[in-house]
């Protein structure tokens, strides 16, 4: 027996179909499950801190491992290492773009102790970034005049970086979206989780302070009762033929080998050393005997930050100024479509810091031939701000301004933008629906007359 359905022609069951079908129940059926898909798309991008980042694929979406070297020990070689990672280190946001640094200094880890094959933060430092107390939202910083103008920053820190917490100086206060372990040395100034995070970890800052100079130490202070304390500040290495050798060298820079002007001693520095070794990821250490940086001091060999700003340190301590290493992140790129300010482990870096006894200040000297920035520079308006700075409108900025928009509704500080996110995708859907309704109305109407 034939079946039914084969003594006609597609086009004959075609217009049976058409004629038993309610196309505009069809239509509506079909806008409402798109709808409905949508709808639940930005509802789910819209929940706060709805963390499932750990069980599902966005988690090999939005996080990359990265070649973490922002510890507690840095030897010559861990920050170069970093520099050739690539991906997202953090993103910043902040409320008024126009006052945001064109070179920011992102510092992390500040490191005293020399060991001969790098630097590491000493015991008594250690232990007191060790000191968590209750969990608690927010720190109250270093600044004591706060700028009610002054913008708010974001940052969203991605997983696998380090448990030090970037900021680019002083600070009014810290917060965190939820209570949260914490050590903050004010002489440092220093911010330690008590552990690395293994997700995005944000956190806000306000009145935060962009200059080469923190104001305030306590170490001043601090050595006029125990001249102990800070004694790895001027620490040198333990030979004693190493000492006169890096003597020796200190001497090239200022004849007396002393000076009571630490400005005029950090330019100085950065003049010989930018004279006498040209930069290169890939550096190699002079053979012999001795120290290592002594070793290379004496050379003309090629170098990377952490042999310049290592060398930069010993030099000053070899001067009599204590000195310190400083590791963290320098500059970044402006995303223009995410209207926000990226940071990569490229950007990975290592500077110096010295002790300017007379105001009672450390300030920043960055040794690295072509990365130090005049103070002219950073006053001249015409430099500051977002329009300043590198801007990227590559496709890694598109990839990764949704990468920013998924860390916003995972972490957002200010739930009325939550609020008015929900209430603009109703209203944009209601709007959709009804022109959707009348759109199939017509087209309907007009098949049947």
């Amino acid at each position: 027996m034939v079946p039914s359905w084969t003594r006609g022609s597609w086009r004959n069951h075609f217009t049976k179909l058409r004629a038993a079908t309610d196309w505009r129940l069809t239509v509506l059926g079909i806008a409402g499950f798109t709808a409905m898909v949508v709808l639940s798309g930005l509802l789910f991008l819209a929940i706060p801190r709805f963390e499932i980042q750990s069980s599902l694929f966005l988690d090999q979406l939005i996080t990359r491992s990265t070649k973490s070297g922002f510890s507690e020990n840095i030897r010559f070689g861990d920050v170069t290492s970093i520099t050739e990672d690539n991906s997202l280190a953090f993103v910043v946001d902040i409320t008024d773009s126009s006052t945001f640094p064109s070179s920011p200094y992102w510092r992390m880890v500040v490191l005293d102790e020399y060991t001969g094959e790098g630097f590491k933060l000493s015991t008594e430092y250690k232990r007191r970034l060790n000191g968590f107390r209750v969990p608690r939202r927010r720190i109250n910083g270093t600044q004591t005049k706060p700028d009610y103008l002054a913008p708010t920053w974001t940052i969203y820190m991605g997983p696998g970086i380090s448990r030090y917490l970037p900021i680019t100086g002083d600070f009014y206060w810290m917060g965190f979206q939820e209570p949260t372990n914490f050590a903050f040395n004010k002489e440092l100034r220093v911010v330690a989780l008590q552990r690395e995070p293994v997700k995005m970890f944000a956190y806000e800052t306000w009145n935060m302070g962009t200059s080469d100079t923190l104001y305030g130490a306590s170490f001043a202070l601090a050595r006029r009762d125990d001249p102990n304390v800070g004694a790895n500040f001027l620490a040198l290495p333990e030979n004693e033929t190493d000492r006169t050798r890096l003597t020796a060298v200190l001497r090239q820079i200022l004849p007396d080998g002393k000076t009571t002007d630490v400005r005029e001693f950090g330019f100085a520095t950065l003049k010989w050393l930018g004279g006498m070794h040209p930069y290169s990821l890939s550096s190699a250490v002079p053979g012999g005997d001795g120290d290592t940086l002594v070793r290379w001091l004496e050379s003309e060999a090629a170098g990377h930050c952490e042999f310049f700003a290592g060398s930069f340190v010993l030099l000053a301590r070899s001067a009599g100024i204590p000195a310190r290493i400083v590791t963290g992140f320098r500059g970044g790129r402006w995303n223009d479509f995410s209207n926000s300010f990226m940071v990569r482990n490229s950007n990975a870096h290592a500077w110096a810091e010295i002790f300017d006894e007379a105001s009672s200040s450390w300030i920043r000297f960055d040794p690295t031939p072509g990365n130090y920035i005049d103070a002219s520079f950073l006053n001249d308006p015409n430099n500051l701000g977002a329009n300043a700075a590198a801007r990227d409108g590559s496709w890694t900025a598109r990839l990764d301004s949704l990468r920013v928009f998924w860390y916003r509704r995972i972490v957002n500080f200010d739930t009325e933008s939550q609020v008015e996110l929900v209430s603009t995708t109703k209203k944009f859907f209601q709007t959709k629906w009804k022109s959707v309704v009348d759109w199939s109305d017509t087209k309907i109407t007009g098949v049947r007359d």
